[in-house]
């Protein structure tokens, strides 16, 4: 969402957050895989791991989402799986 980012941009994360749901209800996979980034870290929504992945599974299994993130969505996914209690640090600065 480019609203999404104009918030991201000026330290807005709640309304970030927002506006990434809205795309998210309307089947934006890579609005899922951002908005996944943002529970993880709890920056502008409460922190949840087990949201961040439903979140990132919803992603994969767009049919709108580019192939970079259905990629990073993937690997975000095998992250969350393989490590339960690793902070995600490289995720977040994406």
């Amino acid at each position: 969402s480019n609203i999404a980012t104009i918030y991201r941009d000026e330290g807005k994360h709640r309304l970030e957050a927002q506006w990434y749901a809205r795309a998210v209800r309307l089947k934006d996979g890579d609005a899922a895989v951002e908005l996944a980034k943002l529970v993880l870290a709890g920056r502008g929504i409460r922190q949840s791991r087990s949201q961040a992945s439903r979140l990132l599974k919803r992603a994969t299994g767009s049919r709108f989402i580019t192939e970079n993130g259905r990629d990073e969505a993937r690997t975000m996914l095998h992250a969350l799986k393989g490590t339960p209690n690793t902070s995600l640090e490289r995720t977040r600065e994406r």
